[in-house]
């Protein structure tokens, strides 16, 4: 599937990044504008990069990239009590329409966990600060969110707590929003890509 960007070189002074430790080039571009900007890591080496996301190189290229585990970061410990996040799947897996449009090729399994997302816009730059949201429910194609208020970004940056290992980070399109519970908004999105491993 392609993907939606619309990068505009003539706003900025851009260069693509070349990893100065190990000398890959990464999917990424350098830019004079900080605000734009997200810190990055090169899976191959562990090195941290200030960059943009190159949308047309992202897709085929995200395994050799990770988006640095600070920019994840929320100061919310704590998180969404369990009764509470188990009830909000059971309602979002009971309010997804049935028409095909909706319809996963693959089985939706319910799982109330609490994940980091970072909203992101057309160009993959950052549109504000980590949060906490609830996955309602998982699949081969898609994953089912729960925030308060939905979501304006086209895009979500999401991390999923690691079992083993580093935590894996995928880029998830929104493709759907309907009310729940106040204030919740049940948000289905589908997978793009995911980022590498280091």
């Amino acid at each position: 599937m392609a993907l939606e960007t619309a990068s505009n070189p003539s706003e900025a002074e851009v260069s693509s990044v070349t990893c100065e430790k190990c000398s890959r080039e990464l999917p990424l571009l350098s830019s004079n504008q900080v605000e734009k900007s997200s810190l990055w890591v090169c899976v191959s080496c562990g090195a941290s990069h200030l960059g943009c996301a190159d949308g047309d190189l992202l897709s085929e290229q995200s395994s050799l990239v990770r988006i640095h585990e600070e920019q994840f970061e929320t100061g919310d410990s704590a998180g969404i009590p369990a009764h509470i996040r188990v009830h909000l799947a059971s309602i979002a897996n009971r309010a997804v329409p049935q028409d095909a449009m909706n319809r996963r090729r693959s089985a939706r399994v319910v799982n109330p966990l609490m994940v980091s997302a970072i909203e992101l816009d057309n160009n993959f730059v950052v549109m504000r600060d980590a949060l906490r949201i609830i996955m309602t429910d998982v699949s081969r194609e898609g994953i089912g969110l729960a925030l308060t208020e939905g979501t304006e970004a086209p895009y979500l940056a999401l991390q999923f707590p690691p079992r083993e290992g580093q935590a894996i980070q995928v880029v998830a399109r929104v493709v759907r929003q309907q009310a729940l519970i106040p204030p919740y908004v049940a948000v289905g999105c589908e997978f793009m890509f995911r980022f590498g491993n280091e």
